[in-house]
């Protein structure tokens, strides 16, 4: 223990009888440390946290592949895939959008993602208000209608508050 002190007083006679020299180690110190806990943070929650699902180790997306920048398979190949799908528990699909909600106000544009019925359930996700899509609103006729959780921008938007 004597020796650590001694280094100690050692290393802060050397750093006061060089400031500059001192305000360089102690910022390059610093960005190294900030640098290297940035990455970290990211690191982990992209690679090595688990997604908030159930079972998200079992998660895989299927598509076709194309020369689009974004991810997409047409309906019917979705529904072929899922009817002769036999090496998963289950075959869902999704799709992102844009919608217009009218209302309360001035008409908005909002992202939005299409789903199967199956698919919340799959992912273990629960409504916290109302309940989740019907097997009956799977089907073409049913577009136009959407489901907004309360505490969304357009749940908020829809009831008026």
């Amino acid at each position: 223990m004597e020796n650590l002190l001694h280094d100690f007083r050692y290393a802060s006679r050397l750093l006061a009888k060089s400031p500059s020299f001192s305000a360089i180690a102690i910022i390059t110190l610093a960005l190294g440390i900030g640098a290297n806990t940035a990455i970290f943070t990211v690191v982990n929650a992209v690679l090595l946290r688990p997604l908030p699902f159930r079972d998200s180790s079992g998660l895989m997306i299927i598509a076709e592949k194309s020369n689009f920048p974004i991810i997409s398979t047409s309906y019917q190949n979705y529904i072929d895939w899922r009817d002769q799908s036999h090496s998963f528990a289950s075959l869902e699909a999704t799709r992102g959008t844009t919608i217009t909600l009218t209302g309360a106000g001035e008409p908005e544009r909002l992202n939005a993602r299409m789903v199967t019925a199956p698919l919340l359930p799959l992912l273990g996700v629960d409504a916290r208000i109302g309940r989740t899509f019907r097997a009956d609103e799977d089907r073409a006729a049913a577009r136009g209608s959407f489901a907004a959780p309360r505490d969304s921008p357009a749940g908020d938007r829809r009831s008026g508050r």
